[in-house]
């Protein structure tokens, strides 16, 4: 039977001289087929954080995290072990318009997982690392200007200042795709890095007016496919 586990909290707007407060969730689940849902609203000057532990195969998580005003900061770690896992992250800091910052860790060992993590803040920092066989190949994603991309990580950022987004992978027909815009003057940078696997893909695009960097290294393989675009 497939585990449910649903959790919502929400922490209003403080004033300016009250103590440091917000919301905290951390779950740890043991077996298979578990379900866990998250969503957080923080006010301003609280801070989301959100733990997730799954170890066993065919789970999935699901973190909502929103910052309403200045200074609400986004926190989300994910942690699973296991085959056909699915990690989605999305934090929205309403346009980053004052001093949010974002953050999401996902790590997933095993095969067949996915990862999406959508940021819309100030300064947005993504790390996923997928290790294991075969990752990946469960879903596949046309994206225009870059054909079928294989689903397994899918990375969009809107930071205003700063977007930065690492993804290490060690596996075989593994997919990742990171949009990165940060057209109203801030800095994009994103690292991929794929191990010892054959038929990976990597497509970045990225949009800024500061300098935009975006490394790649794809090593002990073959029939890797690298497509970069910025503008």
């Amino acid at each position: 039977m497939k585990k449910v586990l649903l959790i919502s909290v929400s922490v209003l707007a403080m004033s300016a001289g009250a103590a440091f407060a917000g919301n905290v969730s951390d779950v740890d689940q043991i077996g298979s087929s578990n379900t866990v849902v998250t969503d957080q609203t923080a006010g301003g000057g609280t801070s989301n954080y959100s733990g997730i532990i799954q170890n066993a195969s065919n789970s999935s998580a699901t973190v909502t995290q929103i910052g309403l005003a200045y200074g609400s900061d986004l926190d989300s770690r994910i942690n699973q072990a296991g085959q056909w896992q699915k990690a989605e992250v999305k934090q929205d800091a309403h346009n980053g318009l004052n001093d949010e910052r974002q953050k999401s860790v996902i790590n997933q060992s095993n095969w067949n997982n996915q990862a999406t993590v959508s940021q819309n803040g100030k300064n947005d920092n993504s790390t996923i690392k997928q290790s294991g066989a075969n990752s990946n190949t469960t879903t596949n994603k046309y994206v225009t200007g870059y054909g079928w991309v294989n689903g397994g990580v899918n990375v969009t950022q809107k930071g205003v200042a700063e977007n930065k987004s690492d993804v290490d992978q060690s596996s075989n027909y593994s997919g990742v795709y990171v949009s990165q815009d940060s057209t109203l003057g801030g800095v994009n940078h994103s690292e991929v890095q794929q191990w010892g696997g054959t038929d990976n893909y990597a497509a970045v695009q990225q949009s800024g007016s500061q300098p935009n960097t975006s490394w790649v290294t794809q090593k002990g393989g073959s029939y890797n496919t690298v497509s970069i675009n910025q503008h």
